[in-house]
């Protein structure tokens, strides 16, 4: 037998770099006749004080049972493109450089899909938070030429109030100077609505207030499969299901939050629902699991068809 050697210096510097980011990540996902790509927009590392509830030490306990770092959580981002065979519609933008220097991959997401910013028919706002709206406005402009924009009425007029501004908790504060530019880039091509609207072709637009006053997600429905994208309903996969009556600093109302959480979560489970939402881990698909009083997440296996 030959004995092992190290490697000569020689050999080594021929090996490519280590790689500092993944691939572009892009993920397909069929719903029926639908096809649903998650597209990651990046990352940041928050600290635990963005939480009003639990207590830091829980915190750092079911991050710790999630074999996670402790002190702190780093929350990804998930945009969704629905291809419905006759539209293209985007349920969020991203944050671009809106709330940290590791967002902003949306765009090379679309190009990775093969589809041009000229190309998207709708954008669907969940609600006005920058890490959701920062990647819809270059500057002046809408990022989406060719694109309306559908948001809820309330939570329009929330977020663009001086008198909500000047109650709001500090670090929001900023936020409502940044949906106000996103409003101006779009004009006359927002359009708002109240409530349950239905979209054609099996989208329905769902409220689910509390996060904010408008936030809502989207229930696709196509050939008997169904999927909720359920947008921030969830923050963070070891700590939202397994405690749902969490709160964090810049919800508009806590306790609604948790009551449109638990009701939410418990349909899913109830109904064995396939759910995506924005801060889990990519690709975010999964299923709500029924634990006592409380509730926990299984991610799907990765399909490694699109269709299957």
């Amino acid at each position: 037998m030959t004995a092992m050697t190290d490697p000569s210096p020689q050999t080594l510097r021929r090996l490519p770099a280590f790689a500092a980011a993944q691939a572009t990540t892009i993920y397909r996902r069929r719903i029926g006749a639908i096809e649903v790509t998650a597209i990651s927009d990046g990352y940041v590392d928050l600290p635990h004080d963005i939480w009003k509830s639990p207590a830091p030490r829980a915190l750092d306990d079911a991050l710790h049972a999630a074999f996670l770092p402790t002190g702190g959580m780093r929350q990804g981002l998930t945009c969704y493109l629905v291809n419905t065979g006759r539209r293209l519609i985007l349920m969020d933008g991203g944050a671009a450089g809106e709330f940290g220097e590791h967002f902003g991959e949306l765009p090379q997401g679309l190009a990775a899909a093969g589809v041009a910013p000229e190309a998207i028919d709708l954008v669907l706002v969940s609600h006005l938070h920058p890490d959701h709206i920062g990647g819809l406005f270059r500057g002046t402009a809408a990022a989406f030429p060719k694109a309306h924009l559908l948001v809820d009425a309330a939570e329009l007029a929330f977020w663009t109030s001086t008198h909500e501004q000047a109650q709001a908790v500090e670090i929001a504060q900023p936020w409502f100077d940044t949906a106000r530019r996103w409003q101006a880039a779009w004009g006359e091509r927002i359009e708002t609505f109240s409530g349950e609207r239905s979209l054609g072709e099996g989208l329905t637009i769902v409220p689910l207030p509390g996060h904010t006053v408008g936030h809502f997600g989207l229930m696709i429905e196509s050939e008997g499969a169904r999927l909720l994208i359920a947008n921030d309903l969830v923050f963070h996969f070891a700590i939202n299901f397994q405690n749902p009556d969490a709160a964090m600093i810049w919800e508009t109302d806590s306790a609604l939050a948790a009551r449109t959480r638990r009701a939410a979560l418990d349909r899913a489970a109830t109904d064995r629902l396939l759910v995506a939402a924005s801060h889990l881990p990519f690709p975010s698909f999964g299923h709500v699991e029924r634990r006592g009083t409380a509730f926990a997440w299984a991610p799907e296996p990765w399909q490694h068809r699109a269709g299957a």
